[in-house]
């Protein structure tokens, strides 16, 4: 289910998904073990594909049991380009993160490289 609002000078967009709870838990005290957010991680997440144009890890088969809700902010322009991306690859965003969420409990943290731009050069966070 997707939502949109204008908040602070842009759209955003809301996304809700459906993720196995212990996955959900799991990988949210590792996301802020690292120091970060569910929804900032889930937007790196969404740049990541927009950069390489495709899911930035192997894709693992996943449990389709106990699942709850989730629901995270996103810009409007980064989700609707991934979603093109995702799509393209015949998944859903539902399947998406439950594929991401396992991954981060696979890696025990992010399964890419978070970077920062400076003056057109990149450095590794």
């Amino acid at each position: 289910m997707i939502k949109k609002k204008w908040v602070s000078s842009t759209w955003v967009s809301y996304l809700s998904t459906t993720i196995d709870k212990e996955i959900k838990k799991e990988a949210e005290k590792i996301i802020r073990k690292l120091g970060y957010t569910p929804t900032s991680v889930i937007k790196l997440f969404y740049e990541m594909i927009i950069e390489n144009r495709q899911i930035p890890f192997d894709i693992p088969q996943h449990n389709k049991e106990k699942k709850v809700g989730y629901m995270c902010r996103i810009d409007k322009k980064i989700k609707e380009e991934a979603d093109k991306i995702i799509k393209s690859l015949g998944l859903t965003p539902t399947s998406l993160f439950n594929i991401f969420y396992n991954e981060i409990i696979r890696h025990q943290g992010l399964p890419f490289k978070v970077k920062v731009r400076l003056n057109n050069n990149e450095e590794e966070k």
